[in-house]
């Protein structure tokens, strides 16, 4: 039983194995001499039970096949403890049965002992003494007789079936020829049945860089004809000599596959030669093996006649035929007449392929243009959205902000209001003092309508002295809470202006004014800001809270500027006004404009 090989794991375990000989048919499903000989190698798998038949199917074990090396279809080789001994191409399953009998009787020389005999049973020792009685050369004569009669007998369909005389015939000329080694003599690859695999030629392989030498030489006349079409001489050559056939619609098709290809006008180098005619049949240049017949392919779909090789793997790429056959019909020449006709059709066909591939680049770069438009647009309108939306929340925020600053002013302007009606009404004196939360009662000014200072009660009674307000020495303290309160309601106002980052340049503005008034408080103009001033007008003047901080920390309006006088002067509030901005500098994140 012929057993299927999968991955090259299992592979090399099986191939591996000791004190066997093991026979591996390298196949393809496409293959029509795989095909064909497939049945005789299950046949001759059942004849040798001690023999380990493998097979490997190109479709699912290409990279374990390219790794070996295998060029042709159906390749079989044999193994000896995981090592390589022998090949034969084609399907020539005679060839293959003639190996499996020379490479068993090795595992069975490195088995036998003295004093065993490996045949068993009572007719082994009769035949073991009637060999001790031979000469080695009539031993070994005698030997090759009988494997060789064992060979011959794989040919017969079944038991009493009479000799076949041409395998008689063909075992005893192997016989006369066979050598001293008891070996009879094959040829080193029988390709007349072989489906060769080998890549084409490249400009940049082959001889030429990649290993692989020329198939054929290149026919002056067809080169000729290549160069009147427009084609340069070196792409000709090149065609013809590695190309699938020598002939000019294969070699046509050969240029247009590697036009592009690197070095494909590089000089092919004087080492390159074309195979020498002779041997296995080659398809290509038209000889045949020895004693063959076979002068074309057919194939077995459609019944057309092809010249090489090459014809056949083009034919089978165009109608997906792959039941191929050797024919003894030969392919007749083209008669001058047909040559200048096919050129003339090669011409238009080339003519054609080239018009053909310009619209399409045409085409292409179309469609290429169009694409590239319209995925402009579609940035541009998605940028577009994306700053729509952020303006559309930035106005929000900043019009948030510009609600709570009202409401705050507002709720400035009530208390302030209802200051001046209280002070009205009491005659200049509050009951209540102005808090960070707003105005509250205090304790010592009684309740408002409280007793007088006279001790009397009403709404008309003069307050208590203890109930007047603010001392004198409480005044400054007052004015300098509601001072720092203003100075850190700007400076949050400032940094929460994030567009474009004006409310950072409004804050190192501010903290350069404040610095030189902390720090050179002698001399006038470090405390005066000129209101015209393009700088003050550009960078603090628009921003809110940007003036209301100057005014917090001791600057009043003089005419056209801001000055503070050295009594407005407040060291310890400047000096906490620039540790506040420095800390909103530090923490302040600018966002870009829409």
């Amino acid at each position: 039983m012929v057993q299927e090989v999968a991955g090259e794991s299992e592979f090399r375990r099986l191939t591996g194995q000791k004190g066997k000989l093991v026979v591996v048919d390298f196949t393809a499903s496409w293959c029509g001499p795989c095909k064909r000989v497939a049945p005789q190698y299950e046949q001759l798998a059942s004849q040798h039970p001690d023999v380990l038949f493998l097979k490997v199917v190109e479709d699912s074990n290409k990279e374990l096949i390219q790794s070996l090396s295998i060029r042709a279809f159906p390749t079989f080789r044999f193994y000896l403890e995981g090592n390589q001994v022998d090949e034969t191409r084609g399907a020539n399953i005679q060839e293959v049965a003639s190996k499996v009998v020379q490479h068993k009787a090795k595992v069975v020389q490195a088995f036998a002992g003295e004093g065993m005999s490996l045949g068993g049973g009572s007719g082994g020792g009769a035949a073991d003494a009637g060999a001790a009685s031979l000469t080695p050369e009539e031993a070994a004569a005698e030997a090759r007789a009988r494997r060789l009669a064992r060979f011959g007998a794989m040919e017969s369909t079944g038991e009493g079936a009479k000799p076949d005389p041409e395998v008689a015939k063909r075992n005893a000329k192997i016989l006369a020829s066979a050598g001293p080694d008891d070996s009879p003599p094959v040829a080193a690859a029988s390709s007349s049945s072989a489906m060769d695999v080998d890549p084409p030629a490249v400009p940049g392989g082959g001889a030429l860089g990649g290993g692989s030498k020329p198939r054929r030489a290149a026919d002056p006349a067809l080169v000729g004809q290549l160069t009147e079409m427009g084609f340069a001489e070196v792409r000709a050559k090149k065609a013809l000599m590695f190309g699938n056939g020598n002939d000019l619609e294969n070699a046509v098709n050969w240029i247009m596959e590697h036009q592009e290809d690197a070095g494909i006008d590089d000089p092919i180098p004087e080492g390159d030669q074309p195979p020498a005619a002779g041997g296995p049949m080659d398809v290509d240049n038209g000889t045949s093996a020895a004693g063959g017949v076979a002068q074309s392919l057919k194939c077995d779909d459609c019944n057309v006649t092809l010249k090489d090789m090459a014809a056949a793997e083009l034919h089978a790429s165009k109608t997906s035929h792959d039941n191929f056959s050797e024919s003894t019909e030969e392919v007749k020449a083209l008669t001058p007449e047909e040559k200048e006709a096919k050129l003339a059709r090669m011409k238009a066909i080339i003519a054609e392929r080239r018009a053909a591939r310009g619209e399409e680049e045409k085409v292409d770069h179309v469609k290429r243009e169009k694409a590239r438009r319209t995925m402009g647009k579609e940035a541009a309108k998605t940028k577009e959205e994306m700053q729509a939306i952020a303006r559309k929340n930035e106005i929000a925020r900043i019009r948030k902000e510009k609600q709570a600053f009202d409401q705050e002013r507002a709720r400035l302007k009530a208390e302030i209001a209802k200051d001046k009606a209280e002070r009205k009404a009491r005659g200049g004196k509050l009951s209540t003092k102005l808090g960070v939360d707003g105005y509250k009662p205090a304790a010592a000014q009684g309740v408002y309508g409280g007793p007088s200072a006279a001790g009397g009660a009403g709404a008309g009674g003069a307050a208590p002295a203890d109930a007047a307000g603010p001392s004198e020495e409480e005044q400054p303290a007052v004015k300098a809470e509601k001072s720092e309160e203003k100075m850190e309601k700007a400076v949050d106002m400032l940094a929460r202006q994030t567009v474009a980052g004006l409310g950072g340049t409004a804050m190192k503005t501010c903290l350069a004014y404040i610095k030189n008034a902390l720090t050179k408080p002698e001399e006038e103009k470090f405390r005066s800001i000129n209101l015209d001033n393009n700088a003050f007008k550009n960078r603090v003047a628009t921003c809110i809270g940007g003036v209301a901080l100057l005014k917090a920390v001791g600057f009043a309006k003089e005419e056209s500027r801001l000055f503070m006088s050295m009594e407005a002067r407040d060291e310890g509030l400047l000096a906490n006004a620039k540790e506040k901005l420095e800390d909103a500098i530090a923490s302040y994140v600018p966002t870009k404009a829409s």
